[in-house]
């Protein structure tokens, strides 16, 4: 039986903020992803902070939010695939250059979850976060690195919570998933459309959502009912 709230009308997009979730977006259309993820991010917060994945010399996706002038500048982070590479693995030793004998289990924890980041990650979580409201954070194409980073459970857990922890919302923009790793993630949404062109008879599909959510697993929603997202695409398209 489909729960009321599954065949009812979708929450405002903004609902993603309700809690320091980590949201997982992906489906088969790269740049119908990004907007989707420019669209939930923004939905929360009007300037969200972009982290663009991608090749050495190589621009943004034609028809993605990047080329189209929805991210400023400013707020525009490029990471190469060689950038998005981990470094060394954190060692006993080097946690105790950085920290107190005194420090609690937890800040440790926490602390050895954010030296699993790639350096540039750390840069870039260490320049946006800690500032009050929460910023959104969208992380676009993260396929791209996937075989960098550990794919199950905990360890995808533990990178999520380093930067809601760093006071950002985090949303991950992808092609479709290859592991259950993704489940990690409090909210997961898949996008299901031929493509850009035709996005107003695509659906978006809530695969995971949090109990005390205003979005509820199983719910499916036609993408032209979204105003959020049609305020963004409406007039960017080529």
């Amino acid at each position: 039986m489909v729960s009321p709230r599954a065949a009812g009308t979708p929450p405002p997009l903004r609902a993603v903020g309700k809690g320091p979730w980590g949201t997982f977006i992906y489906g088969t259309s790269r740049p119908l992803v990004q907007w989707l993820a420019q669209a939930m991010a923004a939905a929360y917060e009007p300037n969200p902070v972009w982290v663009d994945f991608r090749d050495a010399d190589v621009g943004p996706d034609p028809s993605g939010p990047v080329a189209l002038g929805a991210v400023p500048e400013d707020r525009l982070y490029v990471v190469t695939r060689s950038e998005a590479k981990p470094g060394p693995a954190v060692t006993d030793r080097t946690l105790w250059t950085v920290i107190r004998s005194d420090e609690p289990k937890d800040t440790i924890a926490e602390l050895t979850d954010f030296l699993r980041l790639p350096p540039r990650a750390q840069e870039i979580v260490s320049r946006a976060g800690g500032k009050a409201p929460r910023l959104a954070l969208v992380v676009a194409n993260s396929d791209r690195v996937r075989d960098f980073y550990p794919r199950y459970g905990q360890l995808i857990r533990a990178l999520i919570d380093s930067t809601i922890r760093a006071h950002l919302l985090p949303f991950f923009a992808s092609l479709p998933p290859t592991d259950p790793g993704y489940l990690s993630f409090d909210l997961v949404f898949e996008v299901r459309a031929k493509g850009l062109t035709e996005w107003r008879e695509g659906t978006l599909r809530c695969e995971k959502a949090p109990a005390d959510s205003e979005f509820v697993s199983g719910q499916t929603s036609p993408l032209g009912s979204l105003p959020e997202l049609a305020s963004l695409l409406d007039g960017r398209r080529p």
